[in-house]
């Protein structure tokens, strides 16, 4: 059923990193080389996805495909459930037992077997503590903490696990590198643990390190953190001094943003600012100074526009499309968003340009060079004088893809960021808000739902750079989930049998990818994500060879729009939003 205990101890004793992703890899690697010792079973049971922070449901699968999932504990069989109870007996590893207690617990529900995970969490996050691979300890503290939890808050085993957190953040005296520090930080003012003014110490310490190496997400971070332990800990005065720290974090990183060129993102951090200041009485004064910066940066953003909508006159649709969100929930005004413009009809686009090369037959007769974002040449636009089916095809591909960097110009200006103009007014887009519109889409694949989350809500910050950083691989990933779904596999194998994941061209040429989406969908991806005419975002961003100014331009704008656009579709509150 598994294999004897002294052959798995002598395979973890050889592996230098005893964490549970890299035990899955070990096993599955000994199963290949002895298939018949039920390697795969155990391989198996450490690919099981821990998800610390899930009190009800701390474990899902690691994959999910083609309508099938990789195991959960309730795959275990009751012979399968005994057999890993007598290993975790016999085999004293922290990490082995941790997975394996846990597991018997969610399905026997004995005390026992909760008792010994959270000892066995303690002692394995303990042997993982790193400062550049912060996650893996904090992932196993916060279940040891979590588990202890279910047992009774007055259990000692949750002290046992808050009081052991609170030594390890006193330990470190906010001198790690990354994130260990905050993360614990936040455990400990969840659970109430630890010493408030000890601890805020420690948070504003971190802070002020990051302050002056200008990392002002970090400092912030860190700054509320502490603010909150002062408030804590009644301490109203530190309370207010500390928050006005994290405040002009913000400003920090908005006039950064501005000395970048990126407005949009400047606008949002201003605002953000505003609303750190107004949990600070007597601030009135600064909040007026931080409100003349918010409309300079958001007369800026209209400049940076200014350069195209000089040439249409788009006051009225503007006019229209702020009027369409008036006395909308947050949730309604989501929706809406993510229609509020209609996408490039590939078919009417095409008859719009082919009209277009006749009326101006000079303009498209010459053969045009395409240079991307980094300056490189990239490819050639042919020229629709030709007899050549293959070429012309080829040149009236090329007029699309210009001809649509023109129109989604238009539309951003006139439309899209209008429309987020008047959300951001009348609302207050946060993650948590962003989560519950987004975790049941049927775009995101298990296990994905924060990367999007986080693209959505950096894009409502104007800050589209980072947006696209998260978005544009998970998109990918996302577009490879829903071919899975119906069937196709999105995988090839080389000559020597190597297996190989589809690149987005392939995906995006894919057939059946038209009847799950839509042709103006692909149409629209393939323009904006990939060569030789279209915009490249894909392989440009992959390489770095984007600046951050035009990862903030119109046509970045837009592609995360329609990002935004492919996520929210999918989700039951659009549904309910249709049907209403």
């Amino acid at each position: 059923m598994l294999p004897e205990k002294d052959e798995i101890e002598v395979l973890i004793a050889e592996l230098p990193l005893k964490e549970g992703d890299a035990f899955s890899k070990a096993f599955r690697e000994r199963h290949n080389s002895a298939a018949n010792q039920n390697w795969d079973t155990l391989q198996s049971i450490f690919d099981i996805h821990l998800r610390a922070e899930n009190i009800s449901e701390p474990f899902g699968p690691k994959i999910i495909m083609g309508g099938k999932r990789s195991m959960i504990p309730e795959d275990l069989s009751e012979e399968h459930l005994e057999v890993m109870r007598q290993r975790a007996e016999q085999i004293h590893d922290p990490e082995f037992r941790a997975r394996i207690y846990d597991i018997l617990w969610i399905r026997k529900r004995d005390f026992s077997f909760a008792e010994a995970a959270v000892n066995a969490y303690i002692e394995s996050g303990l042997r993982l503590e790193d400062s550049d691979y912060w996650t893996y300890s904090i992932e196993r503290y916060q279940r040891a903490i979590r588990l202890a939890r279910t047992l009774g808050k007055d259990h000692p085993l949750l002290k046992k696990a808050l009081d052991h957190l609170v030594s390890r953040v006193v330990f470190h005296n906010g001198e790690d590198e990354r994130y260990f520090s905050l993360n614990g930080l936040g455990l400990l003012y969840e659970f109430k643990a630890g010493d408030p003014i000890e601890l805020a110490g420690i948070a504003q310490k971190i802070a002020a390190k990051a302050a002056e190496e200008k990392n002002f997400p970090k400092s912030f971070d860190h700054y509320e953190l502490a603010s909150k332990f002062y408030l804590r800990a009644d301490d109203k005065d530190k309370y207010k001094e500390v928050l006005k720290f994290a405040a002009e974090q913000k400003v920090g990183q908005a006039e950064a943003h501005e000395a970048g060129g990126s407005f949009m993102a400047a606008h949002s951090l201003w605002n953000e600012a505003i609303q750190v200041y107004r949990k600070i009485s007597g601030s009135q004064e600064r909040i007026k100074e931080l409100h003349r910066r918010l409309n300079i940066a958001g007369e800026k953003i209209q400049d940076e526009m200014g350069s195209f909508t000089t040439e249409f006159d788009v006051s009225e649709w503007v006019k229209q499309t702020r009027a369409a969100f008036d006395g909308l929930t947050l949730k309604e005004a989501l929706c809406r968003y993510a229609i509020i413009c209609p996408l490039i009809n590939p078919t009417k686009h095409r008859e719009d340009c082919i009209k277009q090369t006749h009326e101006s037959p000079l303009q498209f007769s010459l053969v045009a060079q395409i240079y991307d974002a980094a300056g490189r040449k990239v490819g050639v636009r042919q020229s629709v004088m030709t007899d050549d089916p293959e070429q012309y095809e080829t040149a009236i591909t090329g007029v699309m893809n210009q001809q649509a960097h023109i129109v989604r110009h238009y539309n951003v200006a006139g439309c899209i960021a209008a429309a987020m103009h008047k959300i951001l007014e009348d609302h207050a887009v946060n993650e948590e808000d962003i989560e519950s519109m987004i975790s049941d889409s049927g775009f995101i694949p298990e296990g994905q739902t924060s990367l999007f989350v986080k693209a959505i809500k950096f894009g409502f910050e104007w800050d589209f750079s980072t947006a696209l950083h998260l978005f544009i691989p998970q998109v990918e990933n996302s577009l490879r989930y829903l071919l899975a779904q119906k069937g196709v596999i999105t995988t090839s194998l080389d000559h020597v049998g190597i297996e190989e994941t589809w690149p987005l061209g392939r995906i995006l040429a894919e057939p059946k990818l038209v009847e799950i989406i839509g042709e103006t969908l692909v149409f629209e991806l393939r323009s904006l994500l990939l060569g030789d005419t279209g915009s490249n975002f894909r392989n440009l961003l992959a390489h770095g060879m984007l600046s951050e100014g035009y990862l903030n331009s119109h046509e970045a704008f837009y592609l995360w729009w329609v990002l935004f656009r492919m996520t929210v579709l999918l989700t039951p509150e659009f549904r309910d939003f249709q049907q209403a």
